[in-house]
Formats: structure tokens, C-alpha cells, sequence
């Protein structure tokens, strides 16, 4: 089956239950759903089918650059007058649940950097950053480490706690541990 025509098609391959997508040389690909001013726009899905032993990998990836930058991967949710839609990375469940992982890549000369940050308020207050590990009922819970890299042939990355500038006192900086009911 072919839908499309031109440099932009896709093929599903019914063989052997392939969905190809592909475009031509310098052209796009644009999978949206249509538009509604009344209510909402539909949605869209891209799931892999469940199994018995182990359901399939799902990859979202942008395409290497030769001599020049490699493709960026963007990952939005919607804007809106009242609010913004949500986005949600979250590992899968099980005995052993799975890992997130967020790093940059390593580089001949530099690395990329790695910035969580909550975006900027108009009049309210900013949204929160919170890093904690997980409670455990039977256990001890998660560490939490947060340390710079080492510098072999200089000198090691620097820590840096701060707390927020502002026009009547600055936001205060806390460091306590966890209490023990024993």
C-alpha cells in the first residue's frame, strides 16, 4: 500500500508488516493530525505491539550530519492560553523497572552540556526542579549524587549550590538528612 505521491510517500510493506516511512532527497516528512477550531485535534500514536518474551524497541533518532551538524531531536508539548500540555519520560514497569537515562554525547574535543531547568514566570512564581530517589517500603531508598567529573590532565569540574537572587532576600540554601524512626 502507497499513500502519497511525489518525494513523499509511505509504504507498508505487507509482507512482512513493515510501515516504511521515507522521503526524497532534501524533502520532509510531516505526520500530523488535522486541525480543529471547535475542540480538540486528534491524536497521534507510535507504539510497538506487546509479546509474550519481549516487545519490540521503539527508536526516535535524527540522522547523522558528514561534514556538518547532526539533526536535532525536538520534543514538544503543545502551547496554550490556559495551559501548556505536559511531556513524560517514564521507564517501564516491573520487578525491576527501567532505567532513564539523560547524557551527552562524549566529543573528540568538548562534550555537550545537560541543563534541567523550569522555565521562566510572567508574574507567578517559577516552576520547581526536584531530584530525589524513589522511597522503598523493605529497603534503603535510592542515593542521590550529584558531583563533576575529574580532570586528568587539569584541574576537576566545581560543584556549585546557589540559591536565587531576588529584591528584598535571597532564596535560602538547605542541606539536612532524612530522619530515622529507630
Amino acid at each position: 500500500i502507497v499513500k502519497g505521491s511525489g518525494d513523499n510517500r509511505v509504504v507498508l510493506n505487507d509482507a512482512d508488516g513493515a510501515l516504511v516511512a521515507s522521503s526524497g532527497a532534501g524533502a520532509d516528512l510531516k505526520v500530523a493530525t488535522g486541525s480543529n477550531s471547535e475542540g480538540s485535534s486528534g491524536a497521534i500514536s507510535i507504539a510497538t505491539g506487546s509479546a509474550v518474551a519481549g516487545s519490540g524497541r521503539l527508536d526516535l533518532a535524527a540522522g547523522d550530519g558528514g561534514a556538518g551538524a547532526g539533526g536535532d531531536v525536538s520534543i514538544n508539548a503543545g502551547s496554550a492560553a490556559d495551559a501548556g500540555g505536559n511531556v513524560e519520560v517514564r521507564s517501564g514497569a516491573g520487578d525491576v523497572s527501567g532505567m532513564i537515562s539523560v547524557a551527552s554525547a562524549a566529543g573528540t574535543s568538548e562534550s555537550g552540556g545537560v541543563v534541567v531547568e523550569s522555565g521562566k514566570a510572567g508574574s507567578g512564581q517559577s516552576g520547581s526542579v526536584v531530584v530525589r530517589s524513589g522511597a522503598s517500603k523493605e529497603s534503603a531508598s535510592g542515593n542521590v549524587v550529584i558531583a563533576s567529573g575529574d580532570g586528568s590532565s587539569g584541574v576537576g569540574g566545581a560543584v556549585s549550590i546557589a540559591s536565587g537572587r531576588g529584591s528584598t532576600s535571597s532564596g535560602p540554601v538547605r542541606v539536612s538528612s532524612g530522619s530515622a524512626n529507630a
